[in-house]
């Protein structure tokens, strides 16, 4: 094959390490024009480990010489350069510098520069660059553009002090994002956890679930937003006289989550497989652990009957009647239960029409070895 790039004199040099090699930066301008040609086998994808092209010494950015678009292909590489980079942070067009602003490979002292970039855009680049320091992004969360500010509080490399700034932004969704943040300070989760927006206080239930007091659920568990309460109930820390008010809320997801939480007692359980809601008593069902309650959970819709089938709790006539279910998914919840009795294995192990469902009867550590020994011997 011919060179690829046609400044200079370059070859193809065959490259055997699975580690992407380091483009030079001629390479990766004339690699944007250069024709598709059509895939190659995993291990010889086009212009990472299989080969690179070396460009002649000396080579510098000129921005008239290469077009937009190459310059843009070469700011989207993993491993170009940092002088590369370094040279297309000062590209007249928006697009190339705010792809170097959030590149990882952006040098510090060119990230300081786009960070102080008349766009708004580059800007909002640099506040979402990973390996950004603190110091820059102080700067980035006073600006006076709502992207940019937004970008700011949600990186993960915003210190708390910045972070504490932002949780009083008049802006719901620069809020929305510190709220998301794993290092806002407890003083800005407590100002949070009464904002007026609901996915907020969310955030601050939802990704903070180890590290909020434990009263804060009992206020969550009140709270207007369905999705606030939800947090509450599923959060493992929740207090069990907080899951019975919960049981009774009005959103089925709230009262599902109930139903699975592991501390749910007993009562509260029995009380769920009552529910109007299918999902809801479809949840209590794969929990419960009363015969009578199973019995009457095996004559409800389908979901609700694969729960029953597949809880471990479920009594053997109960399992011996799901077995002939309509439903293939019950049928085979039966045959993977561990508590389904060697002579309803062995009627679906003869009898069943579905094959996934006789090879997981044949996997039941309940079969008999004699019935299984027979079975293997014809099949």
């Amino acid at each position: 094959m011919g060179p690829v790039n046609s400044v200079g004199t370059n070859q193809y040099i065959r490259r055997t390490s699975r580690r992407p090699q380091p483009h030079s930066p001629s390479d990766l301008i004339g690699q944007a024009s250069a024709k598709r040609e059509p895939k190659r086998p995993c291990g010889e994808v086009w212009g990472t480990t299989c080969s690179v092209l070396v460009g002649p010494p000396g080579w510098s950015h000129d921005s008239e010489q290469h077009t937009l678009e190459q310059r843009n292909f070469a700011t989207l590489q993993s491993f170009p350069p940092r002088s590369l980079l370094a040279q297309l942070a000062r590209d007249p067009a928006v697009a190339v510098r705010a792809n170097v602003a959030y590149h990882r490979q952006c040098p510090d002292s060119s990230l300081q520069q786009l960070a102080k970039d008349r766009s708004p855009r580059v800007r909002a680049a640099a506040a979402s660059n990973p390996n950004i320091d603190g110091s820059t992004l102080t700067g980035l969360a006073a600006d006076s553009e709502q992207k940019v500010r937004y970008k700011a509080a949600g990186n993960l490399n915003c210190p708390p002090h910045l972070l504490a700034q932002l949780a009083q932004d008049p802006n719901t969704e620069i809020r929305f994002n510190v709220a998301m943040n794993s290092n806002t300070p407890m003083e800005s989760l407590e100002l949070l956890r009464h904002d007026s927006n609901q996915n907020t206080r969310f955030n601050v239930y939802d990704k903070h679930r180890g590290q909020i007091p434990v009263n804060w659920l009992r206020e969550a568990s009140n709270d207007p937003g369905a999705g606030v309460r939800w947090a509450a109930a599923s959060n493992i820390r929740c207090p069990r006289n907080l899951l019975g008010p919960l049981s009774r809320d009005t959103n089925g997801n709230v009262r599902k989550t109930v139903a699975v939480h592991p501390k749910c007692p007993p009562g509260i359980l029995l009380t769920l497989t009552t529910d109007r809601d299918p999902e809801v008593r479809s949840a209590a069902a794969a929990r419960c652990a009363d015969p009578g309650h199973l019995k009457e959970l095996s004559r409800d819709t389908k979901p609700v009957r694969e729960s029953v089938a597949a809880n471990p709790a479920c009594p053997p006539e109960v399992l011996d009647g799901l077995s002939r279910d309509n439903s293939v998914l019950v049928r085979l919840n039966v045959a993977t239960n561990f508590n389904c009795p060697p002579s309803v294995l062995e009627q679906m192990l003869l009898h069943e029409t579905e094959d996934r469902i006789k090879y997981a009867a044949a996997r039941n550590p309940n079969l008999p070895a004699a019935v299984l020994a027979m079975w293997q011997l014809v099949h």
